[in-house]
């Protein structure tokens, strides 16, 4: 065999090899999608100052028992961190949603039994109907979640406060609030 001859072929063998070794390259595990989220909360109450201009509900996206339109983190000033971890027979629940002045978060162990509901550990709610004040349950009660349906990194479930205020509401300036969120692409662990 010439030295020619087995330069070309070991060329030949080289660009092969060097061809594979670029597509495996190309070839990496794929991208994690962002969080996704939406809400819909609802405010009710005769002294419920929440409930007027620009009207009771406040919402990103679409939440509700059977249709939800997502966001994805960072689009059109959406800030969203999610995480749905299973616990046993529950789901560890904690998200947060938040444009502007607008915010939901919610932290909840909840059973992973539709319709089965469970006391939430944090609830916050702003948005521009609550003149820059945050909601929170008022002391000693609690807001209930009841799941919908889920699996690790997404949910779908539904809230109850019968009563929230602000750290500024004046006595008897209390609401209720109800309402759904949806969590995709959430963190598993």
């Amino acid at each position: 065999m010439s030295s020619v001859h087995w330069l070309a072929r070991c060329t030949c063998i080289g660009c092969t090899l060097g061809l594979l070794g670029s597509f495996t390259t190309a070839c990496s595990d794929p991208v994690t999608p962002p969080p996704q989220g939406a809400f819909e909360a609802t405010f009710s109450g005769s002294a419920c100052a929440a409930t007027v201009d620009p009207g009771p509900t406040i919402s990103i996206g679409t939440a509700k028992k059977t249709e939800s339109a997502t966001y994805a983190d960072g689009a059109e000033g959406i800030h969203i961190g999610c995480r749905v971890v299973p616990q046993g027979d529950n789901y560890y629940t904690k998200i947060r949603i938040a444009r502007g002045s607008t915010l939901f978060e919610l932290e909840a162990t909840m059973p992973n039994v539709q319709d089965k509901s469970a006391n939430a550990t944090i609830v916050r709610i702003s948005g521009p109907n609550t003149a820059g004040g945050t909601y929170l349950p008022s002391a000693n009660v609690p807001c209930t979640v009841r799941f919908y349906e889920g699996a690790p990194g997404r949910i779908k479930a539904s809230f109850d406060c019968t009563s929230m205020e602000t750290q500024t509401s004046t006595a008897g300036a209390i609401c209720g609030v109800n309402g759904f969120f949806v969590g995709e692409n959430c963190d598993q662990e």
